[in-house]
């Protein structure tokens, strides 16, 4: 899923703020939850914290410049809100100090941002592998957007089958950006 800004597209209804805010944030509550998780190390937390962060970032939604990246203002959003739960919390076994936290949140911000160009190029890469016949059925599916059903009458087949064929598809290049990746971090000793 992309972290782009909202597009002003006058041929598409025009969405409330709310829903904006909704599909937004469901977009990339995993990498938000991912983020608040590294940082308390506690998956119950993680979860109370992240219902939190949806809580200030939609009431906030209206300061939020469309133009920029939303998990990154998540993410601020966010680590404010761990600040306050570290000086609450007096039960952890694992404590850091306020620096070490801080470089601790940094560098995972930095970590988010390259893993999704890192995801990005070896989508590129998959992709170009991939037979010209199979290209062309994600092409029609996700660059021109035509329903399966559309795609199935054109190529005159069943639409159940169109559905295996993409699941296998993209199965395969969910599987070459996995390995990929993992080769590049081998690689690269990230």
């Amino acid at each position: 899923m992309s972290d782009q800004p909202l597009q002003n597209d006058t041929s598409l209804p025009q969405r409330s703020t709310s829903e904006q805010f909704t599909r937004l944030f469901l977009q990339h509550q995993d990498r938000l939850h991912g983020y608040i998780y590294a940082l308390v190390l506690n998956r119950f937390d993680a979860d109370d914290i992240l219902q939190d962060v949806a809580v200030v970032m939609c009431r906030k939604f209206d300061e939020y410049q469309q133009e920029t990246s939303f998990v990154a203002w998540g993410m601020k959003i966010a680590k404010n809100i761990i600040w306050n739960y570290r000086r609450k919390q007096k039960r952890s076994m694992v404590k850091f100090n306020e620096e070490a936290l801080a470089q601790i949140a940094t560098d995972l911000e930095n970590m988010v941002d390259a893993l999704a160009i890192d995801r990005k190029d070896a989508f590129r890469n998959c992709f170009e592998k991939i037979d010209p016949s199979e290209k062309e059925l994600i092409e029609l599916r996700y660059d021109s957007g035509l329903t399966v059903k559309k795609i199935a009458e054109s190529k005159m087949i069943s639409p159940r089958l169109l559905y295996h064929t993409y699941y296998r598809i993209i199965n395969s290049l969910r599987l070459c950006i996995n390995q990929t990746i993992a080769k590049w971090e081998g690689g690269h000793g990230i």
